[in-house]
C-alpha cells in the first residue's frame, strides 16, 4: 500500500487486527521527506507512508534498503517451502521533492 498516511502514534494491530497478517511499514517522517530547499512550503507532514502485509504464515524477513531522503520503500523476502525465494518491495517517491530526488529513485530500480 501506498500514501497510507499512517503515523507512529497508529500500530500495526490497529491496521489489520486480526493476526493472520504481519505488517512491515516505513511511515513518512522528516528523513524520507525532508523540505524542498527551493519551496520549504510545500512540505506536507501528512500523508505518505508505505506498508506491506503478508501473511503470517509465510516465512518472511524484512530487507533493509538505504535510501536517501526523498524515497519511502519497504522490501520483504519470502522464503516458500519449496526454497523459492521472492523479494516484495513498495517504494513511494515524494513528488513535490524535484527532478533531482526522482533521479535519485531511478537508481534505485533495475533497468530490463
Amino acid at each position: 500500500l501506498n500514501e497510507t498516511w499512517l503515523k507512529k502514534s497508529i500500530h500495526s494491530n490497529e491496521i489489520l487486527p486480526n493476526t493472520q497478517y504481519e505488517i512491515f511499514r516505513n511511515d513518512r517522517s522528516a528523513r524520507s521527506h525532508p523540505q524542498d530547499p527551493d519551496n520549504p512550503t510545500r512540505f506536507r507532514e501528512n500523508g505518505g507512508g508505505v506498508l506491506l502485509a503478508v501473511r503470517s504464515d509465510l516465512n518472511v524477513t524484512t530487507k533493509p534498503i538505504s535510501v536517501t531522503p526523498g524515497l519511502e520503500m519497504v522490501a520483504v523476502e519470502i522464503v516458500f517451502p519449496s526454497n523459492e525465494r521472492i523479494l516484495v518491495c513498495t517504494c513511494y517517491r515524494v513528488g513535490t521533492l524535484g527532478t533531482p530526488h526522482h533521479d535519485t529513485f531511478t537508481r534505485f530500480v533495475p533497468r530490463p
